[in-house]
């Protein structure tokens, strides 16, 4: 199993590719914009169920999670 940390960044990373292709789109912006944050929306709660299903293997791992992870992923999904 991997660790949360590493689905978090692969999650992240996919959430980046179809951001990119949306934007790249040749339809309306405001239709892009929308599309985008259904995309985002969507990637939030997979993280939320990703953190919420799995526990970290070690305090490390979560202490990692939190002050390098997070912060990486925060200004993209808003996590409070």
């Amino acid at each position: 199993m991997k660790k949360v940390a590493d689905q978090a960044v692969l999650l992240y990373d996919g959430l980046l590719k179809q951001l990119e292709h949306v934007m790249d789109e040749p339809t309306p912006l405001l239709q892009r914009i929308d599309t985008a944050i259904g995309h985002c929306i969507k990637a939030l709660f997979s993280l939320k169920n990703c953190l919420g299903k799995n526990s970290f293997a070690s305090p490390a791992e979560e202490i990692h999670f939190f002050k390098v992870i997070k912060p990486r992923l925060q200004p993209s999904f808003c996590i409070t």
